[in-house]
């Protein structure tokens, strides 16, 4: 978390005359998550023999809506093995998507979406 930003504020009153005036110098931050409202990972195509490579689908549906640049990092559990070839694919409510693979932690990027931004059911 710790996502900042630095901006100003100007008030004015009926006439847009202005009475107060800061152009820069205030900060918010922003330190807790909102919890995602739901979500789900399951094998798109389950492994018949053990140690077959296993197809996920990820379906999400955020608190705060996604916007192109926003990131979904998924943490798999250290019995699964995910391969540093490993690929995403934009499913539904995405249209690109890239992913970065670190161990068994798989960060996926939004790169273009449908709409303007992803408020429900994104899958990938």
């Amino acid at each position: 978390m710790g996502t900042s930003a630095s901006f100003g504020v100007t008030t004015t009153d009926a006439n847009d005359n202005v009475i107060d005036i800061v152009s820069s110098g205030l900060v918010v931050s922003t330190t807790t998550a909102r919890p995602i409202a739901s979500g789900s990972i399951s094998i798109d195509n389950p492994p018949v023999v053990n140690g077959e490579t296993d197809s996920y689908l990820v379906t999400i549906t955020p608190s705060t809506a996604l916007i192109v640049g926003d990131k979904i990092s998924i943490v798999f559990p250290t019995q699964t093995t995910v391969s540093s070839t490993a690929s995403c694919s934009a499913v539904l409510g995405f249209t690109s998507v890239s992913c970065s693979i670190s161990g068994n932690n798989v960060t996926m990027t939004v790169l273009a979406l449908t709409g303007t931004n992803l408020t429900t059911n994104g899958q990938f």
